[in-house]
């Protein structure tokens, strides 16, 4: 019914069923993990009203469950940070997997108390009401940047490069009698600034091209 991407690695479809509504997947090494997206495998659709909330549990000697988000049938698949974003001080979620553990996971922490193999986190997916799911507050690390962010972050960036530059605005003469061969018109700047903060509108990834 799911399955769990982690960047970078092969996907992974053979989540494990360890109760009537929830499932769950390892992910060897968490620390070196950067995002995971969570997906449904189109074989079954969630009942109306339910949808599957996505947790994260790090390896420790108390593992404590970490609301993602949740994916339904009007959004299938969703993508997580989950790259330092180890829930230190961030208050657990209400825990849908008591104590239930991933196979692989179990050993994982025999391994550890052995000091021997790499750690291993596990990814749940519970089926839950959508009004139960929307009433609690995912961790705020865990939202993947999007292509909105990277659009602000550009225009920022730009328009904090364009001010910086024009604080050093001097009248042409001026720049004329001081030979300077760094001397660039204020006019091609603005036009530069202007011309990029359009295609900026029309494509966010235009500078991909």
């Amino acid at each position: 019914m799911f399955g769990a991407l982690v960047t970078g690695r092969l996907p992974d479809t053979a989540a494990q069923q360890v109760d009537v509504n929830k499932f769950m997947f390892p992910i060897v090494d968490p620390e070196s993990a950067n995002h995971v997206t969570v997906f449904m495998l189109g074989t079954m659709p969630f009942e109306p009203g339910y949808a599957g909330g996505v947790y994260l549990c790090w390896p420790g000697p108390e593992p404590a469950w970490y609301l993602l988000g949740f994916i339904s049938n009007d959004k299938p698949s969703a993508t997580f940070r989950i790259a330092k974003t180890k829930p230190i001080d961030a208050v657990a979620a209400p825990n849908p997997f008591g104590g239930m553990m991933h196979p692989d996971a179990m050993m994982a922490a025999a391994a550890a108390a052995a000091a021997a193999g790499p750690p291993i986190a596990q990814i749940g997916v519970s089926i839950e009401p959508i009004a139960e799911l929307t009433q609690h507050t995912p961790l705020p690390a865990a939202k993947a940047a999007t292509a909105s962010d990277f659009a602000t972050f550009t225009q920022k960036t730009v328009e904090s490069l364009f001010q910086f530059l024009t604080s050093f605005a001097v009248p042409r003469e001026q720049a004329l009698r001081s030979g300077d061969p760094n001397w660039v018109p204020l006019g091609a700047l603005q036009r530069w600034h202007e011309n990029y903060l359009h295609k900026l509108h029309l494509d966010p990834n235009f500078w991909k091209k």
